[in-house]
């Protein structure tokens, strides 16, 4: 991220780095706006998309699509720094869109969390639940970007620096912009054990049910919520993995003073699985969101049909 002063060594080992660097970090920005394009588009074009699970998948995309701006923005910092971090506006949109779409991601997936609880648990039909599902979708943006984007409206530090460092974030900004991803990652991923657990819980019931059982949910509901539960954990799992260097490493290595060599190759490497997490997990739910997958193969043989 831009705020780091992260200067060029200028050494032919850090040259070759660089551009493993950027030639990965390319590669991947394509095949994610790939992706997540084509999910988009699917969502666009079937209009049997409207669950909430799949409207807030659709958020998924759009946001990861935000996160990688930061990619050609990254791209041009290795190569023209001094310029990059001697500019005010790049600065402060590239940390708004790096972060404020990954604070409004995890969110997105606190929110498919919370969904998959009220079906579950609370059986609430998904009449009751679309009520409320817009309202959390608005405060998901607006304190994900909201909180992120302050610092530009003259919460900052700039006349003092004069340039995008560090020290251009006041203290209380720069120890929360850390430590709120991490909290809701760490939340992510209890709830979604929890809800791990109860649909496993589902699925033994379902094995244990004789002939003419009636009971509250259907088997093939259970199936579905043990397949979306399953879906949503591996979503926050690989979010864990691949954000945990960006929001943990890279600000523990600045607060124990690394050298700067190992400082930027850290913050490099980390940002570069920041990118690949965009990808992945675009994998994921076109493979295992049954919607999705059936929607997208259709797509590609050019069929209108719209199938659940």
């Amino acid at each position: 991220m831009v705020y780091f002063n992260t200067t060029g060594l200028g050494s032919e080992d850090q040259q070759t780095v660089d551009i493993i660097l950027i030639a990965f970090n390319v590669c991947i920005f394509l095949l994610s706006m790939v992706t997540n394009s084509t999910v988009i588009s699917a969502f666009c074009r079937f209009h049997c998309l409207n669950t909430i699970h799949d409207k807030l998948i659709l958020n998924l995309c759009v946001l990861n699509t935000v996160i990688l701006i930061g990619v050609p923005t990254f791209v041009i910092k290795i190569r023209f720094y001094e310029w990059l971090e001697a500019t005010k506006f790049m600065c402060f949109f590239h940390v708004t869109a790096i972060h404020g779409g990954l604070m409004t991601s995890l969110l997105i997936q606190f929110g498919l969390g919370i969904e998959r609880y009220l079906c579950i648990k609370a059986s609430w039909n998904e009449a009751y639940r679309k009520k409320y599902f817009w309202i959390y979708i608005t405060i998901s943006y607006l304190f994900g970007f909201g909180f992120i984007a302050s610092p530009a409206f003259g919460w900052n530090n700039w006349e003092e620096e004069r340039y995008c460092t560090y020290l251009t974030f006041p203290a209380t900004y720069r120890r929360l912009l850390f430590i709120t991803p991490g909290l809701i990652l760490v939340t992510n991923l209890l709830v979604h054990l929890l809800l791990y657990r109860i649909s496993r819980g589902q699925m033994r019931r379902i094995s244990l049910t004789t002939g003419g059982t009636v009971q509250k949910m259907s088997v093939q509901s259970r199936k579905a919520n043990y397949n979306a539960v399953t879906t949503i954990l591996s979503l926050s799992i690989v979010s864990a993995m691949f954000w945990t260097p960006y929001c943990v490493l890279v600000p523990l290595a600045k607060y124990l003073n690394v050298s700067e060599r190992n400082f930027i190759f850290l913050f490099r490497l980390s940002f570069s699985l920041v990118t690949f997490s965009s990808l992945s997990s675009s994998f994921i739910y076109c493979m295992r969101n049954r919607h999705f997958k059936t929607v997208i193969f259709y797509m590609i043989l050019r069929d209108d049909r719209c199938v659940h």
